[in-house]
């Protein structure tokens, strides 16, 4: 549980994270929610106000027996312009006392082999994210914090930095990313946890907050010219059915909880209607996380 203020001004408040160990987690907040300060003191970069929180079963109040395990690239990645990429990497190698031959290894795990004698300055914003994530792999971490990993990558850098990831939890690493990107966050992590003004709004898998936030259920007949009687059916048994213009439809939607789809199909069924699908309507995660901090404002 922490918290940080600054005079009054309280940015992280009480936050409690679980973070489960070799998998992605997603870490998501509109800006000034207070993701980086939160990431900043796992990092002993800032020192929380109050409370208190483990990393790797050290206490937050002791960075140095944590963080040789730890790799991180925390508001994109800070190094010399005149030096090269390997020697960039390499001054970093001789502070954390870490061996030179990680140098080429993580190089060539961020495709940035070709360019190792090419000085910083003349990276573009893409390349120099990739050198700041080889950067955070040099002690071959056991945890990767990441914010905004895939700032300033093409498509196909997204992708290739998205194969790169789950490579990392399949072999154990734990991966925490802070992300604008909602579509990537939605593709790439099976753990979320969001924060609002400083709060925590949700943690938990994933597909818990895109299924809790829809109260919609997709139903489908075997055949289609069935959605028109099975309609009138569900509104007679007074289930609202949103679907417009049902007789040209490919699917129903009713406003129910997935709970209630073993009654629609057994309504069906007494009916001889048979259904070839019936599942919980899915919500894009920007819907459901905009919906979910605005539920919270509401409510506060």
């Amino acid at each position: 549980m922490l918290t940080k203020a600054y005079g009054t001004r309280t940015v992280v408040n009480d936050l409690t994270l679980s973070i489960p160990v070799g998998q992605i987690t997603g870490f998501i907040g509109h800006n000034g929610a207070g993701k980086t300060t939160t990431l900043r003191m796992l990092l002993g970069l800032i020192t929380p106000t109050s409370g208190w929180g483990k990393v790797l079963g050290h206490d937050l109040s002791r960075p140095s027996a944590y963080l040789h395990k730890v790799g991180a690239l925390i508001e994109g990645p800070a190094f010399h312009p005149t030096l090269s990429a390997s020697n960039n990497l390499r001054v970093l190698t001789t502070i954390a006392n870490i061996s030179e031959h990680r140098i080429e290894e993580v190089l060539e795990i961020v495709g940035l082999t070709d360019r190792a004698g090419d000085k910083f300055k003349s990276f573009s914003l893409g390349m120099k994210q990739r050198l700041g994530l080889a950067a955070a792999l040099l002690p071959d971490p056991t945890i990767l914090i990441l914010d905004e990993p895939t700032n300033g990558l093409d498509p196909q850098g997204i992708a290739d930095m998205r194969i790169l990831l789950q490579s990392f939890a399949a072999r154990g690493t734990t991966v925490l990313i802070s992300s604008h990107l909602l579509a990537e966050i939605e593709q790439i992590c099976q753990h979320l946890v969001v924060i609002d003004e400083g709060n925590l709004a949700y943690q938990g898998p994933l597909h818990g907050l895109t299924e809790r936030s829809s109260e919609q259920l997709i139903v489908a007949a075997e055949h289609v010219i069935d959605h028109g009687r099975l309609a009138r059916i569900y509104r007679d048994r007074g289930y609202e059915v949103i679907t417009s213009d049902i007789e040209y439809c490919e699917t129903l939607t009713i406003a129910a909880a997935r709970c209630i789809a073993p009654q629609l199909n057994r309504i069906a069924a007494t009916e001889n209607i048979v259904l070839a699908r019936i599942e919980p309507h899915t919500v894009r995660l920007e819907d459901a996380v905009l919906d979910l901090t605005h539920k919270r404002r509401s409510n506060s």
